[in-house]
């Protein structure tokens, strides 16, 4: 909702500063938002002398050192322009004033007060340094958003550390600053001044606390470490319904227990139990915590010789994650990945059990669509059930990238959604489980929103936004953490294990599927018979399905690799045997609503048997009055070794619309199909599918010998409803 004083603001803005070229004008839109806040730094910038040339929308250091020195101690002596600057980055932090109108009065120190007491300081002074000024300057928020016990934790760690870590929003959302804000109070804690902490749990910060905790333990560290412990375990209190210890700087009772809980959560050994030691301090400061501690599990992308097995037999490990299909690397370091029959058998027969990892993909959001989540489902089922993995086994499908919350909104929700709709679906004869590898904040979400039951944590991935400040899942099974090399084995990730995913201890017989695995779920007699019997053959020519010379021809081709039509005009996705309701959607609203029923329900037809596809029309009418029609028909990409599926079907169906052969009732239907394509270049695309349906079903009446010509009457029927709606656009017109 607009706000008429971050509007009265905006305006003024454009007004004094809108005539230098180099400022950025914010829209007059009374929103509160980055554009309008980056104009008053830059606005501020102008005031304290800063050249055109060097505005810029931030309030860096160089801007911190010019306020210090110009604003801070005339406080009580400022610049009209200076005043309405300030006033109008309050109205846009909430706070009012007292105005907009450029006259310093005790409302505007009584609203820096107000930002003082909300960033956690009991004893305001009214004061706008540029400490605070930042603060203002900034989008960030002072007022409860979320968690009140993440609040006090922001308001204790600016009221304490606020030399290290600047002023923290106070929102009640943990995130990145908020983690980091720890780290640095911890540092502090442990002896490093402010211009050695960093905010990184490094090595001199860990051998500091190593000292800390055995000799100078103090109320402090005990006040941080309930602030990580409340991080990493709140949704485990939450769900558990017991109230998570109080920050109360001591390690009482109810702080041991909870480290002692979150020590067997986490499945952290060797510790001191319910202590701080090191390594439970690390693991509560970061996501991936010591890389020496205990884990019974790796993952690698390479195949793995009788050797590396061996070498991890001899690392006392039990679980191996590996990867279904693809390949790691590019040109001439490509080497593939999936996982092979033979390799797993070795893996079972060493005594180790493997984890089914699924990545085929490129790590960016717009890669995760529910479409491509049912094809990646559909790929990984084929290949699992090849290699031999049981029924009801887990598949971890892997997002491979730092989601924050609009792309899993947006993407990775409805691709889990997808993959869910397969891997569960009664259609398959295989069923397997979804399983989600991401972050803490992927896997998290995806459990709770979409209902996948298991989580691998990409806690390696440290500095991650996704991992910064969210609690560990509670559906974790497995914790990726520490990229190594061990023996044999150049590559390797150390993964913890939980035990809530027992993984794959032995296979099944290699369930065979066919070149024709897909075109025997349909009802296309017309495409089977002779694809059985030869006549069509995976990635050879195209055969002909039927030749009427000087009126119609079909031709189709059946291919491996998975086609798409770059001139599709239409495309529309199949699922369970029918059209989507917003492909059915697409067609009606494209047709009308007579003949777009007609051809939705056509195109149903066609689609009985069909689990998952996705259709491509396209359609053409050349000079000489020949229209083709293309019709592909793409399935989730089955690549099996050493067999060829079809994945790929491509029809081409060609009227000859110039032709004087046809006659009777099919030289009309001709005239008025050829007359509405003509006007109707994107509902023709869809016609030519439905008319593909409606053609085949004259194939068994030409091999009982019936003239196609007597056929007519069927064609004319589409034609009779195609003409009003032609003669309806006509008239419009």
């Amino acid at each position: 909702m607009a706000d008429e004083m971050v509007l009265a603001t905006q305006k003024w803005l454009n007004k004094t500063y809108g005539h230098i070229p180099e400022f950025n004008q914010p829209n007059e839109d009374g929103l509160t938002g980055w554009p309008t806040i980056y104009a008053l730094i830059e606005g501020l910038q102008v005031e304290l002398g800063v050249a055109p040339s060097d505005l810029f929308p931030g309030f860096g250091d160089t801007t911190y050192t010019l306020y210090d020195q110009l604003i801070t101690p005339n406080w009580n002596n400022l610049s009209k322009n200076v005043v309405y600057l300030i006033q109008g980055a309050f109205w846009c932090k909430g706070i009012s004033p007292g105005g907009f109108d450029g006259v310093q009065t005790q409302a505007l120190s009584d609203a820096v007060a107000a930002l003082q007491e909300d960033a956690g300081f009991s004893n305001t002074n009214g004061v706008l340094s540029a400490m605070w000024a930042q603060a203002l300057f900034d989008m960030s928020a002072f007022v409860l958003l979320d968690d009140p016990r993440i609040r006090e934790m922001q308001q204790y760690l600016n009221a304490n550390y606020y030399n290290y870590t600047g002023i923290l929003p106070t929102d009640g959302i943990y995130q990145r600053a908020t983690n980091t804000a720890i780290i640095y109070a911890l540092q502090k804690e442990v002896g490093l001044d402010v211009e050695t902490a960093n905010g990184v749990f490094g090595p001199t910060t860990r051998d500091l606390y190593v000292e800390a905790y055995n000799n100078n333990w103090s109320n402090a560290l005990s006040m941080i470490i309930q602030f990580g412990l409340y991080a990493n375990m709140s949704e485990f209190w939450e769900v558990a319904g017991t109230p998570a210890p109080e920050f109360t700087g001591v390690l009482d009772g109810p702080t041991t227990e909870g480290l002692h809980l979150f020590q067997d959560f986490m499945r952290l050994a060797p510790v001191t139990d319910g202590s701080p030691d090191l390594r439970t301090a690390w693991s509560l400061m970061t996501s991936n915590g010591d890389p020496n501690r205990n884990f019974f599990g790796v993952d690698t992308s390479l195949q793995l010789t009788q050797q590396n097995i061996d070498d991890l037999v001899a690392f006392d490990v039990n679980y191996v994650g590996r990867y279904l299909t693809g390949t790691v690397g590019v040109g001439e370091n490509e080497k593939d990945k999936f996982l092979t029959r033979a390799e797993a058998e070795n893996i079972i027969k060493a005594g180790l059990k493997i984890i089914p990892i699924y990545q085929d993909n490129y790590p960016h959001a717009e890669y995760y669509t529910r479409q491509q989540g049912r094809k990646d489902a559909a790929t990984a089922m084929f290949t699992a059930a090849k290699l031999g993995i049981p029924d009801q086994s887990f598949i971890y499908f892997a997002v491979d990238f730092d989601a924050l919350d609009t792309d899993i909104d947006n993407w990775v929700m409805p691709y889990f959604q997808g993959v869910r709709e397969v891997l569960t679906s009664s259609e398959y004869e295989f069923t397997y489980k979804p399983a989600v590898y991401g972050t803490r904040n992927v896997c998290t979400r995806i459990h709770d929103d979409v209902g996948i039951e298991r989580s691998y944590v990409s806690n390696m991935s440290s500095g991650w936004s996704g991992n910064l400040g969210f609690s560990q899942p509670l559906s974790w099974a497995f914790d990726q953490f520490f990229e190594s090399s061990y023996g044999s084995i150049s590559a390797i990730d150390f993964v913890a294990v939980s035990g809530l995913d027992e993984a794959v201890s032995h296979l099944e017989p290699s369930s065979e599927i066919g070149e024709g695995y897909w075109i025997d779920q349909t009802n296309w007699d017309w495409l089977k018979d002779p694809f059985h019997a030869g006549s069509i053959k995976v990635d050879g020519p195209s055969w002909t399905l039927f030749d009427y010379p000087g009126i119609m021809k079909a031709e189709v081709s059946v291919s491996s690799e998975v086609k798409g039509d770059p001139n599709a005009t239409f495309i529309l996705e199949i699922e369970s045997g029918k059209l989507t309701p917003s492909s059915f959607e697409a067609v009606t609203k494209t047709l009308g609503k007579d003949l777009g029923v007609v051809t939705a329900n056509k195109l149903n037809e066609m689609s009985i048997g069909i689990a998952n596809a996705q259709m491509e029309v396209s359609a053409a009418i050349d000079l000489e009055g020949l229209a083709t029609w293309r019709i592909t028909i793409t399935f989730p990409d089955t690549d099996i070794e050493e067999v060829k599926v079809a994945n790929s079907i491509e029809i081409e169906l060609s009227f000859d619309f110039d032709s004087s052969t046809p006659e009777g009732n099919m030289q009309l239907a001709f005239n008025a199909i050829k007359l509405y394509c003509k006007e109707n270049a994107l509902a023709a695309s869809i016609i030519g599918a439905s008319g593909l349906a409606l053609v085949i079903s004259f194939l068994p009446w030409a091999t009982l010998g019936v003239s196609i010509v007597e056929k007519g009457t069927e064609l004319l029927a589409l034609a009779k409803l195609l003409m009003p709606a032609f003669g309806r656009k006509k008239d419009e017109d």
